[in-house]
């Protein structure tokens, strides 16, 4: 009898301990996992603030950058009575035909302004400054001078070319710019006899001296070729507030 007790004993001791086990392992699991689904409990919010964060800088910086709504009514509406004012201004002062006493005269005033392209053809020698320095032009009026000997001039390495057929006036200006090239056509134009040389023409590539070989005027047109031309010259100019 005592010992059928003691064995049952045993057996419910046995039992106890191994619920007492299990019940000790199963909160352990419990614990780690609440561990485990707090940090990332925690980083979702602090992804989210981060987000927040990035958001309101975002909205600042637009803010920054950008006219408002508002702002970009108010600038379109500054933009719009300027241009409103710009162009009654325009109507007021360009809308006046001029008389045929005032056109002409205006004509004969610029009438070079409307002449047609002159043609050219020539050979070129530059005396560069940056390799002679102040006596550049010096050089060039030396060798000038001596052209009239018949010594051909030198001068020095430049990007031009050494010579141009029959270009336009407008093709001298791209080449010397735009001073160099009207000193040359008013040059060329005053020249009793051709082939020459002349000079020094100064330009962005130094003191030139030009030999023109055949030079031709550009045609004036007729005040009814360019009428038009010139009575929109004549309002922009500001003549017909006299």
């Amino acid at each position: 009898m005592r010992m059928e007790l003691l064995i049952t004993f045993l057996i419910a001791s046995f039992i106890f301990f191994l619920f007492l086990l299990l019940n000790i392992k199963t909160n352990h699991q419990l614990e780690l996992q609440q561990w485990v689904v707090a940090p990332k409990i925690e980083s979702r919010v602090l992804d989210r603030l981060q987000a927040n964060v990035e958001n309101k800088l975002s909205i600042k910086q637009e803010q920054d950058f950008f006219d408002t709504p508002q702002q970009l009514i108010e600038r379109l509406a500054e933009k719009s009575l300027e241009k409103r004012l710009v162009l009654l201004t325009k109507t007021v002062t360009t809308d006046k035909e001029p008389s045929e006493a005032e056109l002409l005269e205006f004509f004969k005033l610029n009438r070079e302004d409307y002449r047609d392209n002159s043609l050219v053809s020539l050979r070129q020698v530059t005396y560069a400054i940056s390799a002679r320095g102040g006596q550049a032009y010096e050089a060039a009026m030396k060798d000038l001078s001596a052209s009239k000997r018949g010594i051909t001039p030198t001068g020095d390495q430049n990007p031009l070319l050494n010579h141009y057929e029959r270009v336009t006036s407008v093709d001298l200006e791209e080449l010397f710019g735009e001073d160099a090239g009207n000193k040359i056509v008013a040059l060329a134009s005053n020249t009793q006899s051709l082939p020459s040389w002349i000079g020094p023409i100064r330009s962005v590539h130094g003191f030139h001296l030009i030999y023109v070989e055949f030079f031709e005027l550009g045609p004036l047109p007729s005040l009814d070729e360019v009428r038009f031309q010139v009575i929109n010259d004549w309002r922009n100019s500001g003549s017909n507030l006299n």
